[in-house]
């Protein structure tokens, strides 16, 4: 039996910056031993993406090319370059190459994740505008009043 249609609309899918500035960003790397199991605050498959400096064009994080890992954290490099630390085998990817022909580095500009909006159904609006001008005409009429 299917379900009955819903009635608000599907939520919007955007994209938005990861790190405000470059303190939170560099607050989020991690130092030292990172361990296998995925954490909250990773970085995942599917919700996180890199965006192109040049054209501004979204490349979505991909499993990990080497063991198919799905949650990342970000890690320096012994080279001091930000990187992609694959939780599951540990391998790090430092940069990322769009189809304009721009390798990326990793950096707070070029990280963001994904948010779904629900979108305000037609007529709500309306409808609370209404209910605040009678309720601020009551009010004047209370007033009055006392």
């Amino acid at each position: 039996m299917d379900a009955p249609p819903s009635s608000s609309p599907p939520p919007v899918e955007q994209w938005v910056p990861l790190y405000e500035n470059e303190a939170e960003f560099a607050a989020a790397i991690r130092e030292g031993d990172v361990g296998r199991k995925p954490e909250p605050g990773d970085l995942e498959v599917g919700a996180h993406a890199i965006r192109c400096q040049q054209c501004q064009n979204l490349l979505p994080i991909e499993p990990c090319r080497h063991c198919g890992g799905r949650h990342f954290v970000l890690r320096r490099t012994a080279y001091g370059q930000v990187a992609l630390h694959c939780r599951a085998c540990t391998r790090m990817y430092d940069r990322t190459a769009c189809t304009c022909g721009t390798v990326v580095p990793l950096s707070h500009k070029v990280l963001t994740r994904k948010v779904l909006l629900q979108p305000v159904p037609p007529g709500t609006i309306l409808r609370w505008a209404i209910i605040a001008f009678a309720c601020l005409v009551g009010l004047v009429l209370l007033i009055k009043l006392l």
